[in-house]
């Protein structure tokens, strides 16, 4: 607070803090400008960094698609695909209960897997079957689907 004492204005301490005229205002000014810059440069890094993992991660999708390519089904894929395959076309789906290995083996880009499965008939009864099943990665499609039931008879389901 600033009083009058003998026609002269009185200037206390703040007002020597706080009022350092136009020059204070221009630095005031520059700092904020300063500030924005780094801050516009920064969220521009972190969106050039986000896009640049972006397109790494779609170079490494397609490499790795080129390795599965040339490399042939895998046993697990194999499997996985068959599996499901027998599982959609049993009687009853839930008790499925298929071994786990079998064999495996590749011919180019088929996989052919062959396993003992438990299932359930539809009287209840515990069935142990096997099937072979013939998938071709490239297209990712069943070839074919056999099914030997425990009594020896084989179907062709596929």
């Amino acid at each position: 607070m600033s009083d009058e004492i003998g026609g002269k204005r009185q200037r206390d301490w703040w007002d020597g803090v706080f009022d350092d005229g136009p020059a204070a205002k221009r630095g005031c000014f520059g700092c904020l400008t300063v500030l924005g810059v780094g801050a516009l440069a920064l969220f521009g890094y972190t969106v050039y960094s986000f896009q640049q993992s972006a397109v790494q991660h779609v170079k490494d999708e397609q490499a790795a698609e080129v390795e599965r390519a040339t490399r042939g089904p895998s046993e697990t894929n194999t499997n996985a695909m068959c599996d499901l395959a027998v599982k959609s076309v049993l009687v009853s789906e839930d008790p499925f209960d298929p071994e786990w290995g079998g064999s495996f083996h590749a011919e180019g880009d088929i996989g052919v897997v062959s396993k003992k499965f438990d299932s359930t008939n539809g009287f209840g009864a515990k069935l142990t079957s096997r099937y072979t099943c013939k998938w071709n990665s490239k297209t990712d499609t069943i070839v074919s689907l056999e099914v030997t039931d425990p009594y020896g008879e084989t179907r062709k389901l596929r």
